[in-house]
């Protein structure tokens, strides 16, 4: 089933005669592939084609395993050699190639725990495991919703996104309480069992409606997920920043990072020996000042008074500097030192 399509179910599908499992709908193979082989024992045998639909879980206890046993792709291991080259501009045309095609994540971590690779490569594979597990897409339903008073009871729905499936087969008023099996009581667990599916998936929903005699009655219906991208969620919303999903995704990435990165190197620095500070008399005002009293003692100035007013000016900022709560304790000690010079210059010229 194209992701993206909707299908409009029934509003109620009686609990006695759920929609069976043949009928409902299939992933694209690929993205499933890619993505349920994280969690799947026995993919390498299965084959991708194989990999049933689900949801994504990012299970670090696939770091434990031996991938050694993994087909590697001819064209991504040339391009994980191309990584080594000593060419950066084909290094870095060897990663824009990687990170715009989707290589499966546990074959880049096969590749990852092979013992002969650099540093380089092992970074620039990092940033693609990176790319590929965080732009894995997310399901939605389209639906706005609280957790129900009582607790347990389950998520309420108080609304829905235009165009989005839910809209089609749900109810405002409807309670969530079951998700694939998977009970749903706060709207956190909702939110992690549709977004660690992918887009296009048909999901079983356990709902309880109430009726038209106020009578409250369990309901399984079948929706298509819709994805993320369809909210119009920026990354910087707050609660995309909180989302369990990516979250999780994030903890996936760092463990990666923190088995295969590049071993931490420890090299002991020998102490630095503050560089001695300049004597006070190569201050520029100093050196200025000095200047100017030198001409007027050859005479070429007839009448200094007006270098005298600006000399009183000059030492009349200094001594502001000299008390300014901006600088540092060492900084104002050092402008009063020039202070008390800048006075004893003029004072020896009498």
């Amino acid at each position: 089933m194209p992701i993206g399509r909707r299908v409009r179910s029934p509003r109620s599908t009686p609990t006695s005669t759920p929609t069976p499992p043949s009928a409902r709908g299939v992933v694209p193979r690929l993205v499933v592939g890619v993505v349920c082989a994280l969690a799947t024992i026995a993919v390498e045998a299965r084959g991708l084609a194989q990999v049933p639909p689900g949801a994504v879980q990012f299970d670090t206890s696939i770091l434990d395993r031996d991938l050694g046993a993994i087909r590697i792709d001819p064209e991504f291991a040339t391009l994980v050699e191309q990584l080594g080259s000593e060419s950066a501009a084909a290094r870095s045309e060897a990663q824009a190639a990687l990170l715009s095609r989707r290589v499966p994540v546990f074959e880049l971590l096969a590749v990852l725990q092979r013992p002969d690779l650099d540093v380089e490569q092992r970074q620039r594979l990092l940033r693609v495991v990176d790319d590929q597990v965080r732009s894995i897409p997310r399901g939605a339903l389209g639906i706005r919703m609280e957790t129900a008073r009582e607790a347990g009871e389950g998520v309420v729905i108080s609304g829905f996104v235009t165009g989005m499936p839910a809209e089609d087969v749900l109810q405002i008023g409807d309670r969530i309480v079951v998700i694939e099996g998977q009970p749903t009581p706060t709207s956190v667990e909702l939110i992690s069992a549709v977004q660690s599916r992918l887009p296009g998936e048909v999901l079983r929903l356990e709902i309880v409606r109430r009726g038209d005699d106020g009578v409250e009655r369990k309901q399984i219906v079948d929706l298509v997920i819709g994805s993320v991208e369809q909210l119009g969620q920026s990354p910087d919303d707050p609660f995309a920043r909180s989302n369990p999903v990516l979250a999780q995704r994030a903890k996936f990435i760092a463990e990666i990072g923190r088995r295969y990165g590049p071993s931490r190197v420890e090299v002991e620095l020998e102490p630095r020996t503050a560089a001695p500070a300049p004597p006070i008399e190569s201050h520029p005002e100093l050196l200025r000042l000095r200047r100017y009293l030198e001409i007027v003692d050859s005479g070429a100035v007839s009448d200094p008074t007006a270098l005298e007013i600006l000399w009183q000016r000059r030492l009349a900022r200094l001594r502001q500097s000299a008390v300014d709560p901006r600088l540092g304790a060492a900084e104002r000690a050092v402008m009063r030192e020039v202070v008390e010079r800048f006075e004893g210059m003029l004072r020896e010229r009498g």
